[in-house]
């Protein structure tokens, strides 16, 4: 059995039915071994990561080697991708089961702490921000969708603040990533439609802040009549805009933009870039 083999049987344990609920009623010897289980699977999510970062987040993954490979002809730059994206994709999900289910507290029988939850968000956060591989971060945004709904609903205050925060760091990305632009705006979007998407409710209050944001920075002209010298922020304001319109939880939300959406869009497509 590779890791991704370990990881789809760890999915499989933890979604089933009751399955948290179950422990509670454990002696708490064992309550505690399943503490312990829960700490390695939140270490190896990071160790994997940082294995596989620099293949899935390089500009040209499909050609990216890492050093220590180089020299090895066994194995091809195909294998490594697939191997990294596959890890990253089943590791993923068994995060969004995670965290999506197991309690989160500091008592004895809880399995998350609000520190390793918001330490796990930002994990996913920066898998986001930073992913080239468009198989991974369709894979992720679903997880990090997962922690802002959980969040949403959530008692505890301080994680009912960390959607706000990651909105604050999602404009931040849209501006420093604004000379790495590209056709989708790889997770970026993601994050913002995960955000605001997990209270879908039609008065949100960061939905209408999201948009006032982003037709902002969306109408805003190029610096530079050439792309290669222009940052272009608008680039991922209008990939946000556009996985906005098409996420069908925000549907009922984003139907009063239409016009606006129309009117922006008309006017983009004059741009000189």
């Amino acid at each position: 059995m590779d890791m991704n083999d370990y990881t789809y049987c760890g999915r499989y344990i933890f979604d089933q039915p009751g399955f948290y609920p179950e422990i509670v009623k454990l002696p708490l010897q064992d309550v505690e071994r399943w503490n312990d289980l829960h700490r390695r699977v939140r270490i190896t999510f990071t160790n994997f990561w940082s294995c596989a970062r620099d293949t899935l987040c390089n500009d040209a993954p499909e050609g990216y080697v890492p050093e220590e490979l180089e020299e090895d002809s066994s194995v091809s730059t195909k294998e490594i991708l697939s191997y990294s994206w596959r890890g990253l994709k089943e590791a993923s999900l068994l995060l969004k089961t995670i965290i999506s289910t197991a309690p989160i507290g500091t008592a004895e029988t809880d399995m998350l702490t609000t520190q390793d939850f918001e330490v796990l968000g930002r994990l996913c956060f920066s898998q986001l921000a930073d992913l080239r591989h468009r198989g991974a971060f369709s894979t992720v945004s679903q997880t990090f969708a997962s922690f802002c709904r959980r969040c949403i609903t959530a008692t505890d205050k301080d994680l009912r603040a960390l959607p706000s925060h990651w909105y604050e760091e999602t404009l931040l990305c849209i501006q420093d990533k604004a000379t790495s632009i590209t056709r989708r705006s790889a997770g970026i979007p993601s994050l913002m439609a995960g955000i605001i998407g997990a209270d879908s409710t039609t008065k949100s209050e960061l939905f209408v802040r999201a948009m006032s944001d982003l037709f902002a920075v969306a109408v805003l002209g190029a610096e530079n009549a050439n792309i290669q010298d222009s940052r272009l922020p608008q680039v991922h304001a209008l990939n946000c805009i556009k996985e906005i319109f098409t996420t069908s939880r925000l549907s009922a939300s984003s139907e009063a933009y239409v016009g606006e959406g129309l009117d922006l869009a008309a006017k983009t497509m004059n741009s000189e870039v």
